[in-house]
């Protein structure tokens, strides 16, 4: 109807041409139109109600209308029944659901009528070759874009470290490296991820990742920049750290995985300069027996003994890190050396207690014959800022000999002195010097036979024999080198084989070892 108090008019001295305002009957929104055009309506919906209208078919299929969100924005669109329920702006459609924190997008989905119609659409213009020809046209030069553009950002330095540092500093989130974690725990932990995984990698995808990588390697620029790559790029894993270690003990001058390592296409985790070149590779006890990483090691020998025969390979297994100083005895015998003693007296060294975990594990994963173990009450002997030996006291896990002793007690769980700083009393003198700052009635600890231990050191600080332990199987592989049960048992379930399977594998043979010997000594 029209509003003549708004109007600038009235009934009588209104003409054709002059603007009135009409009101929508649905809505009560107000708009200006023609008298001539208002007149001969006797009602007035707006374009804004077009849903409304839209079911008594006052509208035809492609005529322009004006649709109205919710929250007041409009927009003109071809009126087409039965293909929107209702229409909404695309702000509203994103944020719709959002309640109690959280976050749900909704989109305006085509009926299923409009489904077909646009499916039979797209059938028909695929069909013509014309139109296959341009969009493959369009496709092309959108990847041709994309890919100068990431070529210009891989190019640049100053982008480059400046990602990396932001990586860098991003992952020394725990909370951050936490999530990733756990996402990715859960997506392997889903058998239809895993299959999909395994489907999509198929012999097909292998092929052509091969064909394309060989492509790549014909080009020298190429080979040039990923030499370099690999030569500032290193990826020193646990057991490289470990073989660096016993190399600085024996006063080696070597070369860690780096430009000095890479000769042609390869890398080597370890280089020694003598005589006869020394390449070291440190072989992983999972990765290194897939065939694979067998057959590139395989090439990668061939490649050294016929173009490079001044240099050597020694292949150095995961597992004889963790054999008693099986790594340490080839080192020795291969390079034909020895430890040599450091001079020093007893009152230069400082014990200090509550050492990080962290520095303690590492001392023992490189000296100790079993390795790191349980957690305690850490300890280390100081040789001015060279960790010399470390005593770690732990709670007993024999809980059935717990109630044996007296008062509170606490287990001597390991104890280590570093090979070029062994001294005839420096064990006795170390353990000694930590019993003042212990809170507990009693120390346990266990000697073992099969590897040669009496309990010396135990028996001079005035441990007692309280009990013997009957013998326990042990691991021996033909050269006569020991692994620890446990020790194998670890490295079995980290490539998700039996323990049987894994000393089948890697020449160990289970025999039954010596007694251990159980010694207490009464603090309090």
């Amino acid at each position: 109807m029209i509003d003549w108090t708004l109007s600038n008019y009235n009934v009588n001295n209104v003409k054709n041409r002059c603007i009135v305002i009409v009101v929508c009957e649905s809505c009560d929104r107000k708009r200006e139109q023609s008298y001539q055009v208002a007149k001969r309506k006797p009602t007035h919906i707006c374009m804004s109600c077009v849903q409304s209208k839209n079911k008594h078919g006052n509208f035809k299929t492609g005529q322009l209308v004006i649709h109205r969100c919710t929250c007041g924005i409009e927009k003109e669109l071809k009126y087409r029944p039965n293909r929107y329920e209702g229409w909404q702006c695309h702000h509203c459609a994103m944020v719709q659901g959002h309640k109690d924190g959280k976050f749900k997008i909704t989109r305006n989905v085509p009926s299923e009528e409009g489904k077909k119609r646009l499916s039979i659409i797209a059938k028909q213009r695929w069909n013509d070759p014309a139109y296959r020809e341009t969009m493959a046209a369009k496709k092309a030069a959108s990847r041709d874009k994309r890919s100068a553009i990431s070529k210009r950002q891989w190019s640049d330095d100053d982008r480059l470290r400046a990602l990396s540092e932001s990586l860098k500093k991003l992952w020394l989130d725990e909370e951050y490296r936490a999530v990733k974690t756990n996402q990715s725990r859960q997506l392997w932990s889903n058998e239809l991820y895993i299959e999909a995984q395994s489907n999509g990698y198929n012999n097909d995808v292998r092929r052509t990742i091969s064909e394309s990588s060989a492509k790549r390697w014909q080009d020298d620029s190429y080979k040039e920049k990923m030499v370099h790559y690999r030569a500032n790029q290193p990826r020193v894993s646990n057991i490289q750290v470990l073989l660096y270690k016993l190399l600085d003990d024996l006063n080696v001058t070597y070369f860690k995985e780096g430009s000095e390592t890479v000769i042609g296409p390869y890398s080597f985790d370890c280089l020694i300069p003598a005589k006869k070149k020394l390449l070291i590779e440190c072989q992983g006890d999972y990765w290194h027996t897939l065939e694979k990483a067998a057959s590139r090691d395989r090439a990668k020998f061939t490649y050294i003994n016929r173009y490079f025969p001044e240099h050597e390979i020694m292949y150095i297994w995961e597992h004889e890190f963790y054999a008693k100083d099986k790594v340490l005895g080839r080192l020795k015998h291969k390079l034909g050396i020895d430890i040599l003693v450091e001079e020093y007296d007893f009152s230069d060294v400082t014990i200090k207690d509550d050492i990080k975990a962290a520095d303690i594990n590492n001392f023992l994963d490189a000296y100790h014959y079993i390795g790191k173990g349980r957690s305690g009450h850490n300890f280390g002997a100081y040789l001015g800022d060279q960790l010399i030996g470390c005593v770690v006291y732990s709670n007993l896990v024999r809980q059935n000999i717990a109630h044996q002793f007296d008062g509170s007690c606490v287990e001597l769980s390991r104890l280590c002195i570093h090979p070029k700083y062994q001294k005839h009393n420096l064990a006795s003198y170390f353990v000694s010097r930590t019993f003042k700052n212990l809170k507990y009635n009693n120390v346990v600890s266990y000697c073992d036979t099969t590897v040669g231990h009496t309990g010396a050191v135990y028996k001079s600080l005035g441990f007692t024999l309280h009990h013997e332990v009957d013998p326990d199987y042990w691991y021996v592989d033909i050269n006569g080198w020991v692994m620890h049960k446990k020790t194998l048992y670890e490295r079995a379930k980290k490539m998700s084989i039996k323990e049987n399977d894994y000393a089948h594998r890697f020449g160990y043979i289970r025999i039954y070892g010596g007694k251990k010997y159980c010694f207490v000594k009464q603090l309090y």
